[in-house]
C-alpha cells in the first residue's frame, strides 16, 4: 500500500497592516513548528508551505516534511494585500507539488489552506477570477480553504475566501490582534496533529476561541 500524505499551504498576509502583529506570528509559527517537528507521526502524514502576500505573492518555505524545515517564520512586510496573485500562486503550487508527490509514489488527500489577513485585497474587482481556478470544482486537488480575518479584515471578503470554513476574530468580545494570532496558530497546529493520527478524519475546527465562524461547512 503507498504512502499517503496531506499537504498543508499556510498563507499569511504580509501587508503593512500586519507590522505590528508581525514578531507576534513568528513566534507563534515557530512555537508550532517546534511542536509538530517533535511530533514523529506529523513528518509520515503532513507537509506543511508558508506562502506570503502583499504586493506580490511569494513562496516563503517550500512544501516539506516538519523535520526537514529549517524555520518557519520567516515573513517581512511590504506593501498592499494583493489576493489575486496569492490565489495564482496557491493553484500553480499546488498543481506542482501534487505533481512531485504523486511522482515519488505517494497519494494524496485534498490539500488544506489556512489563510490568514487583517485587510482587504487591493484588487477589489480582479481578485475573484483566480480564486475561482483554484476552488474549481472539476479540479480535483483544489484545497479545501480555512480563512481567518483579524483587524480590519472584512468578514464579507473572509467569507468568500473561506469556501470551507471561515473565523473573523471577536473584537467586539475583547480579542486583540495577538491573541487572535496565538488561537489562529494553536488551531492549525491542533489540525496538523489531528491529521497525522487520522487522515481520512481531519479535525477541522468547527468553533475557534476568540473568533466568529461566518462558514462552517464546505459548500
Amino acid at each position: 500500500m503507498r504512502n499517503r500524505v496531506l499537504p498543508f499551504y499556510v498563507v499569511c498576509d504580509e501587508s503593512y497592516s500586519m507590522t505590528d502583529h508581525m514578531d507576534t506570528l513568528r513566534a507563534r509559527l515557530r512555537e508550532l513548528h517546534h511542536c509538530i517537528r517533535a511530533n514523529p507521526v506529523v513528518s509520515t502524514v503532513v507537509r506543511v508551505c508558508l506562502i506570503g502576500f502583499a504586493d506580490t505573492a511569494r513562496l516563503v518555505v517550500p512544501l516539506s516534511a516538519p523535520h526537514d524545515m529549517d524555520d518557519i517564520g520567516t515573513f517581512s512586510t511590504r506593501a498592499a494585500s494583493n489576493f489575486g496573485a496569492v490565489f495564482t500562486l496557491l493553484r500553480e503550487t499546488i498543481e506542482r507539488d501534487v505533481a512531485e508527490l504523486r511522482a515519488q509514489s505517494y497519494d494524496i488527500h485534498r490539500p488544506i489552506v489556512f489563510f490568514l489577513s487583517d485587510g482587504q485585497p487591493t484588487d477589489p474587482a480582479m481578485w475573484q477570477h483566480p480564486y475561482a481556478r483554484l476552488v474549481e470544482p472539476a479540479w480535483p486537488d483544489r484545497p479545501k480553504i480555512v480563512a481567518f480575518g483579524i483587524g480590519d479584515a472584512d468578514p464579507v471578503t473572509i467569507r468568500a475566501v473561506g469556501e470551507f470554513k471561515a473565523f473573523v476574530a471577536d473584537q467586539n468580545g475583547g480579542t486583540s490582534p495577538g491573541e487572535a494570532l496565538d488561537q489562529f496558530a494553536q488551531t492549525l497546529a491542533d489540525s496538523m496533529l489531528s491529521a497525522a493520527t487520522s487522515p481520512d478524519r481531519i479535525d477541522l475546527p468547527e468553533q475557534v476561541r476568540g473568533y466568529t465562524a461566518i462558514r462552517t461547512h464546505c459548500c
